[in-house]
């Protein structure tokens, strides 16, 4: 996976949480795993992609999005 998917990924949970008015931590997480298993079913990033890593990235994200409350 490419640093242009991380990123749409990113912004994507971002803009959902926004959206949706999601704004505790496990909420967060589960965002993440929505957006994530959606990527996936589309093609943008595959099976082979580290997808656990990918999302404990995310993850540790969260006090910098707990900021921006």
């Amino acid at each position: 996976m490419d640093d242009g998917s991380y990123n749409e990924i990113f912004q994507d949970v971002l803009d959902r949480r926004q959206t949706q008015g999601s704004f505790s931590e496990e909420e967060y997480y589960d965002l993440i795993d929505e957006v994530v298993e959606e990527f996936l079913s589309d093609g943008i990033i595959t099976p082979d992609d580290d997808l656990e890593e990918l999302k404990a990235d995310l993850r540790a994200r969260w006090p910098q999005v707990a900021q921006q409350e």
